[in-house]
């Protein structure tokens, strides 16, 4: 698993086009898997599931407060679908929001 904070504070532009990223819409439905965007805590966010074969794999990328990027990708054998909720769970959302001010 990967987890990572991205701080886009001082590069505005590329702020600017992540939040363009977040407002289309990319939500499928795959035999094995999805793509979907969504929120979490109401920041926006693109989460992407593969169920096929053995190993599981989970990504997911959330913007928050317009500065903030958080992205984790996990897989690995025996991975719940709700890891990503799990790990979002640990991470304060509502600290980087208020950081961003």
């Amino acid at each position: 698993m990967t987890v990572a904070i991205m701080d886009l504070g001082s590069v505005s532009g590329a702020a600017a086009a992540g939040l363009d990223f977040f407002d289309a819409e990319f939500d499928g439905d795959y035999e094995d898997g999805y793509t979907r965007t969504t929120e979490f805590d109401g920041h926006p966010a693109f989460v992407k599931v593969d169920n096929s074969g053995r190993y599981h794999h989970y990504e997911a990328v959330v913007m928050v407060a317009e500065r903030f990027v958080v992205a984790i990708d996990a897989s690995g054998r025996g991975l719940d679908e709700n890891i990503i909720e799990d790990v979002l769970d640990e991470i304060s959302l509502r600290r980087l929001a208020r950081l961003a001010r």
